[in-house]
């Protein structure tokens, strides 16, 4: 099969050879991507109105302390 890829005329650049070779020798790594699939995993979460006023007053006092406006 290499020696069919290699016997046809390559010109610069010209990289569908390799492809074609790569399709046909590797399917499960090069092959058709329709059969491709993601798993992907969403997580969606609330939090209460308090939980938010309390995360945003840390963020608010640990962004003093940075910045050296706060009490260290």
């Amino acid at each position: 099969m290499l020696s069919r890829i290699e016997a046809c005329d390559f010109k610069k650049g010209d990289w569908k050879r390799f492809q074609w070779f790569l399709q046909c020798k590797f399917p499960a790594q090069f092959g058709e991507q329709a059969a491709l699939q993601i798993f992907a995993q969403q997580n969606n979460y609330q939090i209460s109105e308090e939980r938010a006023k309390e995360l945003d007053a840390r963020a608010q006092r640990l962004t003093m302390e940075l910045n050296g406006n706060g009490d260290l």
